[in-house]
């Protein structure tokens, strides 16, 4: 059952009611990632000593009354309704908080692209340099290619490489 601002004035403090009132939609849009943090610590507190209170409430009914399951009546139905209430007060802090960080997260990697993008440096070639170079044109394929190329010389390792080869035998 979804409680509104009314049924919740009958059940709860001031403080409670402010907590509940600031779970609602249109109040939450305003609050930040660490006061919806404070805020979802808050109802779950809440939430918990309403929990520990109905289940003493109800063991204590079942001393009482014989029982078994701890309800007589209408003897806990207003703390089984704020349990209720919080519940539901602590589902949408946690939905809230969970958008928050989902619009963090898109937020970061649409940044991260734009500064992998932004980082990528361009280069410059001159018509002369394709033509006069041979090595301009394996250059060229490995740039396309996606593949990183390791920035070595390979030409002194291939050398230093066949040296040993001779001298072995």
């Amino acid at each position: 059952m979804a409680f509104n601002r009314t049924q919740a004035q009958k059940l709860c403090t001031k403080a409670e009611l402010e907590l509940f009132v600031k779970s609602l939609p249109a109040e939450m849009k305003d609050l930040t990632r660490a006061q919806v943090l404070r805020k979802l610590q808050s109802a779950r507190r809440l939430r918990d000593k309403q929990q520990d209170l109905f289940r003493r409430q109800r063991l204590a009914s079942r001393d009482r009354s014989g029982a078994k399951d701890g309800k007589s009546g209408i003897a806990n139905v207003r703390t089984e309704q704020k349990l209720a209430l919080f519940n539901e007060a602590l589902a949408r802090f946690e939905k809230r908080l969970e958008q928050l960080d989902q619009a963090a997260a898109r937020e970061a990697a649409k940044a991260e692209k734009a500064a992998q993008k932004a980082a990528k440096p361009v280069k410059k070639t001159s018509r002369s340099a394709k033509t006069t170079t041979p090595a301009f044109a394996k250059d060229n394929r490995l740039a396309k290619s996606n593949v990183p190329r390791q920035q070595a010389h390979s030409a002194s390792r291939n050398r230093r490489a066949q040296g040993r080869k001779d001298n072995r035998g």
